[in-house]
């Protein structure tokens, strides 16, 4: 990824391969086997078994229960989508307020969540940083207007 600049990345797995997007377009691939599911808390940036954190800035992310298309990537590259899509499972923008420990799911599922490993504010509390990233696009995809 380059230095000091946003980056939009669409990671897609259908059980036997990882797709990589880099704003929008496809990069690479690489197979996979997916796990069973399991009902373990979803950590952004971290993980219970990896010392390192994730080193840069993570503004929103979306989790799709199906596999998004290359052109459904594409086109959703720097705009919005519609956040009562049936298949979203989660979309967090992290635009909350910045005293905030709250992580507002806007989907709707509802799924919302923490800074952080309590709801309390403590020392492994990422940063939370204000985005002034506009929409390019002017519109959000799936033919709903702003």
């Amino acid at each position: 990824l380059p230095l000091n600049e946003w980056s939009h990345l669409a990671i897609t797995a259908d059980g036997e391969t990882f797709h990589l997007y880099l704003n929008g377009e496809f990069k690479t691939e690489r197979p996979c086997q997916l796990g069973s599911p399991n009902t373990a808390p979803l950590i952004i940036g971290n993980s219970d078994n990896c010392p390192a954190r994730f080193p840069g800035q993570v503004d929103e992310l979306r989790i799709w229960r199906e596999v998004r298309t290359p052109g459904q990537i594409a086109d959703s590259f720097g705009c919005g989508v519609d956040d009562t899509a049936p298949a979203l499972v989660g979309s967090w923008k992290f635009d909350e307020v910045s005293d905030s420990q709250a992580v507002i799911d806007s989907s709707a599922s509802g799924l919302d969540g923490v800074l952080g490993s309590t709801d309390g504010s403590g020392n492994d509390d990422p940063t939370r940083l204000v985005s002034d990233l506009p929409l390019p696009c002017g519109v959000f995809k799936d033919g709903l207007e702003p």
